[in-house]
């Protein structure tokens, strides 16, 4: 008996950890429904808890009314509608991306750039350039680049080398020093030899597309944030004499002194700043960030401490300026900048990153192979030859295996037709062969993603009942509620006993003039049974400005109908009423159609529903495994 229980709790536990989520759970109609699919949207319907939960049972019975309106959407053929099936394949193909990269590198590079904007690297470097026209000489700048390194090492100063060796055309004025920088100031080779170098150490030769670049890091610091400022700018130039480049020191601390004083700052910069790009706008240069600016200007931006601090007169190499601040923020939070940070990854290099790892991943995956014999059979067909019908014929007909991956074999003539959908005329396989191996790979991996990742699926078909349960809601119940005036009066017949009025009310319209003077001229239309739109009529053809309210108003709703009917203190404007036409409701009167019509349209609308499930359920026979059901966590 003891052994027959065991068996009996094993096959239990059997049953409910060792289910295949594709069992059928529901069949209505020749619809079948899977376990998984139902669990999916249950759990997902669940996840906002409310006072009362839904029982499975419960629940069942609205998924199974829901999946019904979908089953007879498509028994009309509501999803081979060409703009339903476009629809459907945007949101696929948005829903796809996230499957479609490497989301651990993509989450790894998004923390990476938000820690380097957080911090701020202060250094120096010496670029040591390569000629595009030469690169045969990019060991010769390696080599020069490690020699101006080794100086540095044995103790020359950095300035010094940079002086040497450096082709930066800056170098002369500021012996190599950058200054302080954070993440995307820099190009990215660059920035992350700086990132990677400690303090007081100088980086092995990093390549950019510039040249070789030796960094040294002098420090680091928490970000600074951003600043606006404003600034007066008194230029000098070498072609000044020492006279001229003294009355221009002057000139700014005057200007200085006398904003000091109490003056306009705005007013001086458009009256004496030579920054003409500035001036017209007080001086306001906008929001700048560590870097964007040269050193000098930017630690004495950085000083000031309040919004409307003035700095002294400072000097760059452009002259004098007087500095302003007007605004500073610091470094937004890691949610707040996360966007920003994701497109400024799509402009940069490292956004491939993903890419590539992701491709990587797929073809260790797939076994991709590339048969390297055919593929360079392909390219000595095309080689030096020009695309003419006898050559598109000729490579069409070749169909040797060139890649294979999954289960699938791209062949030669794959290749070809790609390359002629890029450059119809040219035989360019060879530059245009790694696009078409990533698009090979990618889009098998694209349709193949309701079979590997079951949530994609159950999302999928999710969007795609949606759409299906829109379009039929709106023909079977919203448009005809909203629109059948017939059916929407003859429904209020029948159930206008349950619409009735809270409390006292009055129901019409009040028209109001411009003013009381215009009143005494058109008194007399008060003591005439004209209607509304007629007395509009004659107000507007002798251009009386004028309004109207229309609607039914409870007590607190309208002053003036406070006043005139619920005896409340008199309004300021009321004196300007011309006519108030309609009439008073008490508590418990029937309201019109017009004061309930969104609730009568509602109402008509769950009958409508109410009336369409009852027939669908009669029409489709409806099957449900219980057992399974039973497995269904609450």
């Amino acid at each position: 008996m003891k052994q027959l229980i065991s068996f009996v709790l094993l096959m239990n536990v059997t049953f409910l950890f060792g289910i295949n989520k594709d069992t059928t759970l529901i069949t209505i109609g020749d619809q079948k429904i899977s376990l998984g699919e139902f669990e999916y949207l249950h759990d997902k319907n669940n996840q906002v808890v409310t006072e009362k939960e839904n029982s499975i049972d419960e629940y069942l019975e609205m998924f199974i009314n829901f999946k019904l309106k979908v089953k007879n959407a498509e028994d009309l053929k509501m999803d081979t509608a060409t703009q339903f099936i476009k629809e459907l394949q945007g949101y696929r193909k948005s829903l796809a991306q996230p499957y479609l990269t490497d989301q651990d590198m993509d989450e790894k590079l998004l923390h990476e750039a938000y820690d380097r904007l957080k911090e701020e690297v202060e250094a120096s470097h010496i670029l040591i350039q390569i000629s595009s026209d030469a690169p045969q000489d990019t060991l010769k700048a390696y080599n020069k680049a490690i020699e101006a390194r080794n100086k540095i090492i044995q103790g020359e100063a950095f300035d010094k080398v940079a002086k040497e060796y450096s082709t930066d055309p800056s170098v002369a004025q500021n012996g190599g020093y950058l200054g302080f920088f954070s993440g995307f100031q820099m190009v990215l080779p660059f920035e992350t030899a700086a990132y990677n170098t400690p303090v007081g150490e100088v980086s092995m030769p990093a390549r950019s597309r510039f040249g070789y670049h030796i960094i040294k890091v002098h420090s680091r610091r928490p970000s600074m944030g951003q600043i606006k400022v404003s600034h007066i700018l008194l230029m000098t130039n070498d072609g000044m004499d020492d006279e001229q480049k003294a009355e221009k020191k002057e000139k700014a601390f005057e200007i200085y002194h006398r904003i000091e004083a109490g003056e306009d700052f705005a007013k001086m910069a458009k009256e004496y700043s030579d920054d003409h790009g500035t001036a017209p706008k007080g001086g306001e240069i906008g929001y700048i960030r560590s870097g964007q600016t040269i050193p000098p200007f930017e630690k004495a931006a950085y000083a000031l401490k309040e919004n409307g601090d003035v700095s002294e007169p400072v000097q760059t190499r452009f002259g004098w300026h007087i500095i302003r601040l007007e605004d500073r923020k610091g470094v937004p939070s890691f949610d707040e900048e996360k966007n920003n940070i994701k497109k400024r990854l799509a402009r940069d290099k490292r956004g491939k990153e993903p890419e590539e790892a992701f491709l990587n991943k797929l073809k260790e995956e797939y076994h991709y192979t590339i048969n390297q014999e055919n593929l360079e059979a392909l390219y000595a067909a095309a080689k030096k030859k020009r695309l003419d019908s006898t050559l598109r014929s000729k490579i069409s007909e070749m169909n040797d295996t060139i890649i294979t991956f999954g289960d699938q074999a791209k062949l030669q003539s794959d290749l070809a037709k790609y390359t002629w959908t890029k450059s119809p005329s040219g035989t360019n396989f060879e530059s245009l062969f790694s696009d078409f191996e990533k698009k090979s790979l990618i889009d098998y991996e694209d349709s193949r993603l309701e079979e590997k990742y079951p949530e994609f699926k159950y999302l999928i078909n999710e969007y795609h009942d949606g759409l299906l349960l829109f379009e039929i809601s709106n023909q079977k119940v919203w448009g005809k509620a909203s629109s059948d005036e017939e059916a929407i009066n003859k429904f209020y017949k029948k159930h206008k006993k349950d619409y009735r009025f809270d409390d006292s009310c009055f129901g019409g319209t009040i028209i109001y003039l411009k003013d009381s003077s215009s009143l005494a001229q058109y008194d007399s239309l008060l003591n005439l049974n004209y209607s509304i739109s007629t007395i509009k009529d004659s107000l507007n053809t002798k251009d009386v400005m004028m309004k109207t309210e229309q609607g039914y108003f409870s007590e607190g709703d309208n002053k003036a109908i406070d006043y005139l009917k619920f005896n409340k203190e008199k309004a300021n404007y009321t004196h300007n009423i011309l006519r108030k036409q309609g009439q008073m409701y008490s508590e418990g009167d029937i309201k019109p159609l017009a004061a309930t019509r969104g609730a009568v349209i509602s109402d008509y609308q769950d009958y409508l529903e109410k009336k369409w499930v009852k027939a669908l359920r009669k029409k489709y026979k409806i099957k449900v495994d219980k057992d399974l059901l039973s497995t269904v966590e609450q």
